[in-house]
């Protein structure tokens, strides 16, 4: 699968992504926005129709019709009212970072650590 996955990527370039601002969600989670760019939307709706239609990981089509990209600040390991402080303290901060997105990496779990750790790095198309 993984040679499979470093082919995919390899047939897609390179972009730019955008960082602004905190949002948060359910009691347990805070989220750094991500500006939804067009070679960002292009990259998940390919990786989502070959998932599903050319390996069978992924069956059916997406629960939902919408996509949210994010990074994780918080998820599931604070508690409500810890979420609450965090949020209090974020919800009106602003926040801005560019970066060249060079590479997409593949995250494994570890049931032990209870932490995720890079498991593959699949490379991009080099822009021009």
């Amino acid at each position: 699968m993984s040679a499979r996955l470093e082919i995919f990527f390899s047939t897609h370039p390179g972009f730019s992504l955008e960082l602004r601002n905190f949002g948060s969600f359910r009691d347990d989670v805070v989220f750094i926005e991500v500006a939804p760019t067009l070679p960002l939307l292009e990259l998940q709706a390919d990786l989502a129709k070959f998932l599903r239609e050319e390996t069978g990981i992924v069956g059916g089509a997406p629960w939902h019709g919408g996509y949210t990209p994010h990074v994780t600040v918080a998820n599931r390991d604070v508690n409500p009212p810890t979420h609450a402080r965090i949020w209090n303290e974020f919800n009106t901060r602003k926040f801005y970072a560019n970066f060249a997105v060079a590479n997409v990496v593949l995250l494994k779990h570890d049931e032990v650590e209870k932490m995720w750790r890079v498991h593959r790095r699949f490379p991009l198309l080099k822009s021009p």
